[in-house]
């Protein structure tokens, strides 16, 4: 049992596209709404792909990243703070948490696919 759990979990963070569409998919099917499936397919996969950047890279470079992931995750929660600030006096914890989540999912997402190109491109290159 925990070898199928492990992996279950090692295929969702290896092909973590795949499971942002199937997630979009499913609420989809039970929203009827765009948008909100879109929004529900970010919010349930960007601890995906940190944690598919984190195994990616370990995989290329033979050395763990999870210092750096979690460094660049503070920059990215105070550039989304200051920006808060900066637009309005107030700072909505719900409104930083949304914003923060959603850009961790783009950067994330890039990476990842940044990440799966190299690692075919330093493949192909060693066999040729």
């Amino acid at each position: 049992m925990l070898h199928f759990l492990s992996s279950i979990v090692a295929f969702m963070v290896t092909v973590p596209l795949l499971i942002t569409f199937v997630v979009y998919k499913v609420s989809y099917y039970f929203f009827q709404n765009k948008w909100k499936s879109i929004h529900i397919a970010v919010d349930v996969t960007v601890i995906l792909y940190i944690f598919s950047v984190g195994t990616i890279g370990f995989l290329l470079f033979s050395s763990l990243f999870i210092t750096f992931i979690i460094i660049f995750v503070l920059c990215i929660w105070v550039m989304i703070v200051l920006i808060q600030w900066r637009w309005g006096k107030e700072i909505e914890f719900r409104i930083v948490w949304k914003r923060f989540w959603k850009a961790c999912f783009l950067v994330f997402v890039v990476l990842h696919l940044i990440l799966v190109c190299y690692g075919i491109a330093v493949y192909v290159i060693d066999i040729v």
